[in-house]
């Protein structure tokens, strides 16, 4: 697993000692010692290095190449990291040990012109203003889902005057975020999202209650005010969806909320998911596009959440075989 890894680091540490052992690690002779002992240790697993003959030389492996390597190396470091990681999510034993998904440094940030929402930020009030008059969100909210906003300042024009909801994976790690406009104009696009397929990602999977019934729905502005809900960033959900095999490996029951005007690739995604442990567990919600769930948490809070829950319904299965 870890051999593209060690001919990259290879590349600008020059040979290792005795290439990787059971734990993962190898040596190198450190660059600043110098001294040919090999007292440069590198973790991959862990993502992180050590120099045992010099003082205060250790740190993340991403470090360790910005000082020794160049940015060709680094860029190739980011994308074999997120290789493994992708191959190990995908893995589907169950005798499989969680802490083996968790491998290398996490690389992935949000833009550097992100800031916690502040509603004593003076900065911050346009923002608050969407986030409190027009989605009609509260601090409970805001807080328990880690909600940013970008200003005016940012150095990336696309990324200006945006709410951004972050992801997090399993283990609490930031994996993906959405970006989205509070202040419309006629030259950003009112969405943007980060250039990592979403299709290896389940958003916000460490806030899951898999033995409760998981709620699949669109956008994440939905997400947020739906309980134990999970955005899917789409109208797609098949078998190359790592969602879609934890779904199958990990739920007991689902309830689709499907927007009316896409209410035909919602059907496709429960004829999908309606086999197997899940087959006859799959419920829908039939939604108007214009009352979807943030709007009627808007308007209804939690009670309409709930009432927009209890609409739901199995669909017969003579009827699915004439979808």
């Amino acid at each position: 697993m870890w051999d593209k890894l060690l001919y990259i680091f290879e590349s600008f540490l020059g040979e290792s000692k005795r290439g990787i052992n059971e734990n993962s690690q190898c040596q190198f002779d450190c660059p600043e010692c110098d001294d040919g002992k090999f007292n440069l240790e590198c973790n991959f697993k862990k993502g992180i290095f050590k120099c045992w003959s010099c003082q205060d030389n250790s740190g993340k492996l991403s470090t360790l190449i910005k000082r020794y390597g160049d940015q060709t190396i680094f860029e190739e470091y980011k994308k074999e990291i997120d290789n493994i990681r992708t191959s190990r999510l995908y893995i589907l034993d169950k005798n499989e040990n969680l802490e083996d998904l968790s491998v290398g440094e996490n690389l992935f940030e949000l833009p550097t012109c992100c800031q916690k929402v502040n509603v004593k930020n003076y900065k911050h009030k346009k923002a608050c203003e969407y986030l409190f008059e027009e989605r009609g969100l509260t601090d409970e909210i805001i807080k328990k889902y880690n909600i940013y906003c970008t200003q005016f300042d940012c150095n990336d024009w696309k990324m200006r005057f945006r709410i951004i909801i972050p992801s997090y994976d399993r283990f609490n790690q930031l994996n993906y975020w959405v970006g989205r406009l509070y202040k419309e104009n006629n030259y950003q696009t009112k969405y943007l999202n980060p250039d990592k397929n979403k299709k290896d990602i389940i958003f916000n999977e460490y806030l899951i209650n898999w033995d409760g019934d998981i709620r699949l729905l669109e956008g994440t502005f939905d997400h947020i005010v739906v309980p134990n809900s999970i955005p899917i960033l789409g109208k797609e959900l098949d078998k190359t969806f790592y969602l879609f095999h934890q779904l199958m490996e990990k739920a007991n029951s689902i309830t689709l909320l499907g927007d009316g005007e896409a209410f035909n690739d919602w059907l496709k995604i429960y004829k999908n998911l309606n086999c197997n442990k899940l087959k006859g567990k799959i419920k829908i919600v039939n939604y108007n596009s214009k009352e979807d769930p943030s709007s009627i948490f808007k308007k209804q809070g939690n009670k309409g959440i709930a009432e927009l829950l209890h609409s739901s319904y199995k669909i017969p299965e003579f009827k699915l075989l004439t979808l």
